[in-house]
């Protein structure tokens, strides 16, 4: 009997051992369980912080704040020269920071295919600030305000104090030649605000020193180019085909190549096989009336050296600057 009780009681203070080890097991799990989610957020709590903004947004979310920026402060402007309501801002991101926290691009209001007008177009600066794009257009403060803290990482210290001068308006006119070789002549069709030609060998030149951004590119080198020189005065050619592959804001000379004349209108815009160029500053567009080029001086639809006046659909020799 004794032997007996004996064993009941062994067999009982097993059972109370295994399920004390059972409890433990149990507690231990839930401790675990507590101490998960504080220690490493699971994937919806990782969603709701990058939504919050705590990272860099896309480049796609940038480019539409700068389509609203373009349809908002270049618009009205680029209704009056257009004549009427152009296409959907055409806007790239041409280079970013390693840490995606500023970016710099080009942006673009297409024209309608009833104008003959060279596009609207604006260099642009963006910061991300936690929640959201701040960004601003050439001539505009909010881009002068962004330069005065933009990093050299992303923009060299002589590209930053040219793209000033531009966004400000230029305070002197550089020494200008006509797009094409000196000594030969092309056929200006036009020569309003901006002036049309062809004819020659088809090679378009840099009429000034300066930077060189580019617009509306596509895939076979056709597009817009505008070199800001700097004085802040900028150049500006288009329907290029064939462009320089240079990368933007590279320094060209004046002379250098930029293209062939006639490419196709990538920024929208009447069809024809001409090159459209124009001179610019960092808000818009400004008149060819009163400047002097390639030894020419140009007045209300035609220009002047001497006596001798060269009216639209004549040949007009390039001086030199």
């Amino acid at each position: 009997m004794a032997i007996a009780a004996d064993r009941v009681s062994t067999a009982g203070m097993i059972v109370a051992v295994v399920v004390a080890l059972v409890l433990l097991v149990i507690v231990e799990r839930s401790l675990l369980d507590v101490r998960k989610p504080a220690d490493k957020p699971s994937p919806p709590a990782e969603a709701a912080e990058k939504a919050a903004g705590t990272t860099p947004a896309s480049p796609q979310r940038l480019e539409s704040r700068v389509a609203e920026l373009m349809k908002k402060e270049r618009g009205r402007v680029a209704r009056m020269v257009y004549g009427r309501q152009g296409g959907d801002p055409v806007v790239a991101v041409t280079r970013q920071t390693a840490d995606r926290m500023w970016a710099f691009g080009v942006a673009a209001l297409p024209v309608p295919t009833s104008s003959s007008a060279m596009p609207q177009v604006a260099l642009f600066l963006a910061r991300w600030e936690g929640r959201r794009w701040r960004a601003g257009l050439s001539g505009t403060e909010g881009f002068r305000a962004l330069l005065r803290v933009v990093p050299t990482r992303l923009l060299p210290a002589t590209e930053i104090r040219t793209l000033a001068r531009y966004s400000a308006g230029p305070v002197t006119q550089p020494q200008l030649m006509l797009p094409w070789q000196i000594g030969e002549s092309r056929r200006v069709t036009a020569m309003p605000a901006q002036m049309t030609f062809d004819g020659g060998d088809g090679q378009v030149l840099a009429a000034s020193d300066g930077l060189l951004y580019r617009f509306c590119t596509d895939a076979a080198g056709n597009g817009l180019v505008v070199i800001v020189n700097d004085t802040g005065l900028a150049t500006e050619y288009y329907r290029l085909s064939d462009i320089t592959r240079v990368a933007d804001g590279t320094p060209v000379r004046q002379g250098d190549y930029l293209g062939q004349t006639g490419g196709p209108g990538t920024c929208g815009g009447a069809t024809a096989a001409t090159t459209l160029f124009g001179l610019g500053q960092g808000d818009g567009d400004l008149p060819l009336s009163g400047r002097t080029l390639g030894g020419w001086r140009f007045r209300d639809g035609w220009a002047q050296r001497g006596a001798e006046k060269i009216m639209p659909g004549q040949e007009l020799s390039n001086f030199g600057p």
